[in-house]
């Protein structure tokens, strides 16, 4: 697994005993500080006094939602700060000329489409619709926050298992619904874990690395597919990682589970990841060849 990258893109891999060995504060049962958000290296733009609110938003809102472990607040803030850009986007870019505008993605993971807004608003009891000032409520702490806890814990609940259970690649899958710059999300999960992190919350955590087999991951269609995808460089996703070895495995589990379970007629005419469902097996099956 990657910790730190040096100079010439060269990768060292680090045994997670030994990033834990320099931390012995682990963040359960207490709020975090401002220095272990800091660890997880924010935007340079952001100032200590707009990380305060954030930090206070976080910690309010682990005490609402019962977030308690380190691992659990590791796995949430490695994907918070993945997908806002580490705090810096709070907002859907050029939003205000999407198709779906005024609703575009607001918070730090982006609620999008007004049935979601009047959700949110609904939950924290505060108008988030009526105006743009309202809505934009959604682009500072608290709610900046606080609508990311709602997506995922009210949104996404499956999340919360995969969190506790140190499942990164299905937590990854259930945010991103596939693995885009899982890379990312990964790194960003290992400055957690060296800060406040605790050694027998992370147990699926092989030395920084996620396998695919003891993931949930493992047991779905899709999601195997999709890590085969996102390994495989041939195929251009978005965010991809280049590893044989891992798009091979994805791809082979693909085609076990589709043997156990057939797409049914209906799968068989909608799309996975852009491409009909019905067209996925030939694929799969001409990218094992070449790869092999």
């Amino acid at each position: 697994a990657t910790s730190l990258k040096l100079s010439r893109d060269i990768w060292h891999f680090w045994p997670l005993g030994m990033m834990l060995a320099k931390n012995n504060n682990c963040g359960c049962n207490r709020n975090l500080t401002l220095e272990e958000l800091k660890s997880l290296k924010p935007a340079r733009n952001i100032t200590d006094e707009q990380l305060q609110k954030y930090l206070d938003a976080f910690n309010d809102s682990f005490a609402e939602f019962s977030v308690t472990t380190c691992v659990e607040k590791a796995h949430f803030l490695a994907q918070v700060f993945h997908e806002s850009g580490s705090l810096y986007y709070t907002s859907e870019y050029r939003g205000e000329r999407k198709s779906y505008a005024p609703w575009y993605g607001r918070g730090l993971l982006q609620i999008t489409f007004e049935e979601n807004y009047a959700n949110y608003g609904h939950y924290v009891g505060e108008d988030v619709t009526s105006s743009a000032s309202n809505r934009d409520k959604l682009t500072v702490a608290p709610h900046a926050v606080k609508s990311a806890f709602w997506y995922v814990y009210v949104g996404k609940p499956e999340c919360r298992a995969a969190f506790r259970q140190d499942d990164f690649l299905y937590e990854t899958y259930l945010i991103n619904g596939g693995f885009t710059h899982y890379i990312d999300r990964r790194k960003k999960l290992e400055l957690a874990v060296s800060n406040f992190g605790g050694t027998p919350e992370f147990i699926r955590n092989r030395e920084g690395e996620y396998r695919f087999e003891e993931s949930h991951i493992y047991e779905q269609r899709k999601s195997a597919l999709a890590w085969g995808i996102w390994n495989d460089s041939a195929l251009n996703k978005t965010g991809h990682h280049d590893d044989k070895v891992q798009a091979l495995k994805g791809y082979h589990r693909f085609i076990e589970l589709l043997h156990q379970r057939p797409f049914t007629e209906g799968e068989l005419a909608v799309k996975w990841y852009g491409t009909y469902c019905r067209d996925w097996k030939p694929i799969v099956e001409r990218r094992i060849y070449e790869l092999e």
